[in-house]
C-alpha cells in the first residue's frame, strides 16, 4: 500500500491535540472518524470544532461550503 491510497484517518482520542489532527485531515480530504471513550470530552471538543471552523472561514481559510458539505458532521 502506498501512502497516497490512505482514505480513512482514525483518532483515538478527542482533546485539543486529537480534535486538530481530525480536522486537518478532514481539511485535506481524508474521512475521519474521532474516538474519545470520555462524552463530556468528545461534546466540548465538538463545540471547538465547531468555533475552529468558523474562525478559518472567518478569516478566509476555508470556504463556507466546505463546513456545509460535511467535512465535519
Amino acid at each position: 500500500m502506498e501512502l497516497t491510497e490512505i482514505r480513512n484517518v482514525l483518532v483515538l482520542g478527542g482533546g485539543t491535540l486529537g480534535l486538530r489532527i481530525g480536522l486537518a485531515a478532514a481539511i485535506n480530504g481524508y474521512n475521519v472518524t474521532i474516538y474519545d471513550i470520555n462524552e463530556s470530552s468528545f461534546d466540548a471538543a465538538r463545540k471547538l470544532q465547531d468555533i475552529i471552523l468558523h474562525l478559518l472561514v472567518k478569516e478566509n481559510r476555508l470556504a463556507q461550503n466546505r463546513i456545509e458539505g460535511g467535512i465535519a458532521n
